[in-house]
């Protein structure tokens, strides 16, 4: 199914791109939630690493869902989603965007608030997030760790987003890039798991009790997120000497990395896409 891709701005300070990159030439990779997928907890298979956790009234009543689709909204109660990839075989970043299906708002008729995004920080092991209660199952620890990861999907710091558009159709494919502190957190994580939580709404509507309430975005999506890479690459020959050439993650050895640079990236690194 074809795509159009629309790219959000995010001009805030707080909420920033991700740091230019410096290389002479960029190569990049693509990540997405289906790749090294965690067990699903019935034991059915190979599934997304991606969910929601949502609580009726804050983190102490909270169940997480693996592999449900990733609605987000805030009323009296809450529902978060998360996204984990695979970065063992990821180069060092200079950029990173998330990228996720735009699905859709239940209600667009509200006038009050706007809609938007934001995505954080997790630091609660991504084998924790995406099988929660453990594999095989066991009741007790999974309202445990669903309270851990309801709660760490709302702190820490912000790693990106943005305006969540109200037009536009189902299939558009959203770009969030990541600010600096996400591009960070993105290469401390490289060499294993990296999971990011989100959290926002559509506009605000009065439900039949008399509530305000923000309604859902992102309703009924299920397909993969995916994680846009730009390397790193470096500008001169000496960055690639004494094993610099390693921390790249893109070269096969030394001589690979100063070909890169004394042709200006015309030769490609071995290992990039």
């Amino acid at each position: 199914m074809g795509r159009r891709a629309v790219v959000l701005c995010v001009c805030s300070a707080a909420l920033g791109t991700a740091v230019a990159t410096t290389a002479t030439a960029a190569t990049t990779q693509t990540f997405t939630t289906a790749q090294s997928p965690f067990p699903s907890l019935s034991g059915s298979g190979a599934v997304p690493n991606q969910g929601t956790c949502t609580s009726s009234a804050g983190p102490s009543q909270a169940a997480c869902l693996p592999r449900e689709p990733y609605d987000v909204y805030s009323a009296r109660g809450s529902q978060d989603n998360f996204f984990t990839f695979d970065l063992r075989s990821s180069c060092v970043a200079s950029a990173v965007t998330l990228r996720l299906v735009r699905g859709s708002q239940l209600y667009t008729g509200g006038t009050m608030g706007t809609s938007d995004y934001t995505f954080r920080e997790v630091t609660t092991p991504a084998e924790i997030v995406n099988v929660p209660g453990g594999y095989p199952f066991s009741p007790q620890p999974f309202f445990e760790d669903s309270q851990r990861i309801s709660q760490d999907l709302r702190d820490g710091p912000t790693y990106g987003g943005g305006p969540y558009p109200i037009d536009g159709s189902p299939q558009d494919v959203l770009s969030f890039p990541l600010n600096d502190a996400g591009v960070r957190g993105f290469n401390a994580a490289r060499g294993g798991f990296f999971t990011v939580g989100g959290s926002g709404g559509g506009h605000f509507f009065v439900d039949p009790t008399g509530h305000l309430r923000r309604n859902p975005i992102f309703s009924s999506v299920t397909d993969p997120g995916t994680l846009v890479v730009t390397c790193a690459l470096p500008a001169n020959k000496d960055q690639c000497k004494n094993g610099g050439w390693q921390s790249y993650g893109v070269f096969k050895n030394q001589g690979d990395c100063v070909s890169f640079v004394a042709t200006g990236g015309k030769n490609p690194p071995a290992n990039s896409p």
